[in-house]
């Protein structure tokens, strides 16, 4: 699914103070059939990491709403 990418999470100092966290999937293109998947997950995943990290809880599968309205979608996707 992901042969021949790196995925890549790099800690250097931040200019004010603190941590940055800088991320690459590297490899990562349009012609994977997970792409769009992908980068959806670290659309929603990467904020919810700093989430928990900044304020002690993260939503890694996105909010109750979210939630929801995947599983409404999914679930008419069944027919």
């Amino acid at each position: 699914m992901w042969a021949g990418t790196h995925i890549n999470f790099d800690l250097r100092a931040a200019a004010g103070g603190g941590t940055a966290l800088d991320f690459c999937h590297e490899g990562l293109t349009e012609q994977f059939e997970c792409y769009d998947v992908c980068t959806t997950g670290w659309r929603q995943y990467l904020p919810s990491l700093v989430d928990y990290v900044d304020r002690d809880g993260g939503t890694p599968f996105g909010s109750e709403s979210d939630q929801r309205a995947a599983h409404f979608e999914e679930s008419r996707s069944r027919g």
